[in-house]
């Protein structure tokens, strides 16, 4: 069973890797993504009889134990739009000394315990992976202060594939350590995540392949600029707010200017507004926007946009005229784009579904949908 595992996630990871790395142009993580899949099936040949039983080939397929954690930290480093320059080669460093030692231990016929070297490169590999899980966490608390729709946006699935890393990388360790039955478990596992980003992949073709431009177009400011400057030092004024430029009455301006262009445009009801078009529009910068946001108001760009909506949804309920309306309809008429995320914001304000909220609070409104 376990030669049959190695071999069928040898075979997976050479058949994907090879339509990865031929798209690249596309999308540069593809590369990085491929490499990782290649990594992972070279591995997985390593771990076959046929390899074992030749000890003069030791070496041809092991070098990737110290390149794929590496490999998979730029491939989301790629993705989430952060790039892979010449400071990130660092992170091979290790991949040269092992080449070096292979090389030494091979050609030159010296005696080395790469065994300890393996697993140390395997904890290092689960390091990577567990830094990819924070990053991608990271990454979308940023969506969350610009962006009010997350829609090809959001990298949910790449957070999941991260935590799989993760397990496997820790299935690899311990695999290392005591054999017997991780060994067994690893290979599943290589199997079962290579599975994961192909199929993935078939169905979610953005995934390989750019989908929407999230430039952020400029948009002309109908207010003059809210200046940062600081107020005379006798004004009082948390430190917080004396580091970054913020004060009182720069807070109760941009307070004022938001309420006032929100209640007159309703920003809110445009899909996929962002910080940046809101704050040009109220004459601020992004940054100040936000830290009004969450100091003052304890929210998110994204809450505070869905927050209205989820109000506006409401009132489109209360109205007599929109009584056969879905709930969809509504939802998408107050500026929302995706029903998941219509029903996890109203739940979250609300306290109980869309449809719930209908029948308690408009009981005559039918029907309900």
């Amino acid at each position: 069973m376990p030669e049959i595992l190695s071999f069928c996630a040898a075979v997976l990871g050479a058949f994907m890797a090879v339509p990865l790395l031929a798209l690249r142009r596309q999308r540069a993580a593809n590369f990085w993504l491929g490499m990782c899949v290649l990594s992972l099936s070279l591995l997985s040949f390593a771990s076959t009889p046929a390899y074992r039983a030749h000890p003069e080939w030791f070496g041809l397929l092991d070098w990737p134990v110290a390149a794929v954690g590496p490999f998979y930290h730029c491939y989301v480093r790629s993705m989430i739009g952060l790039g892979n320059g010449r400071r990130q080669a660092w992170h091979f460093l290790p991949l040269l000394v092992e080449l070096g030692l292979l090389i030494r231990h091979s050609v030159f016929d010296i005696p080395f315990d790469f065994r300890p070297f393996f697993i140390a490169c395997e904890v290092m590999a689960t390091g990577y992976a567990v830094a990819a899980v924070i990053r991608l966490q990271i990454y979308r608390r940023q969506l969350l202060q610009n962006y009010s729709s997350l829609k090809n946006r959001d990298l949910t699935w790449l957070s999941w594939l991260s935590l799989l890393v993760v397990a496997i990388m820790l299935n690899w360790v311990l695999a290392a350590l005591f054999h017997g039955v991780w060994d067994w478990l690893l290979l599943l596992n290589r199997v079962l995540i290579l599975y994961f980003v192909g199929w993935f992949g078939l169905r979610h073709a953005g995934v390989f392949v750019p989908g929407a431009d999230f430039t952020q177009p400029g948009v002309a400011a109908d207010s003059p600029p809210v200046e940062s400057a600081c107020p005379p030092a006798a004004e009082a004024e948390s430190p917080k707010y004396a580091r970054s430029g913020m004060n009182q009455e720069l807070a109760a301006t941009i307070g004022q200017r938001l309420a006032d262009r929100v209640s007159r445009h309703q920003d809110f009801l445009e899909s996929d507004l962002t910080l940046a078009d809101l704050a040009e529009r109220i004459g601020t910068s992004p940054q100040l926007l936000s830290q009004y946001l969450n100091d003052r108001l304890g929210l998110n760009f994204f809450d505070y946009i869905n927050n209205l909506r989820v109000t506006q949804v409401q009132r489109l309920m209360a109205d007599p005229a929109n009584r056969a309306a879905t709930l969809l309809d509504l939802a998408f008429a107050a500026g929302f784009n995706s029903k998941s995320t219509f029903n996890t914001a109203f739940r979250k304000i609300g306290g109980m579904t869309p449809s719930e909220w209908r029948r308690l609070n408009l009981p005559a409104a039918e029907p309900i949908r």
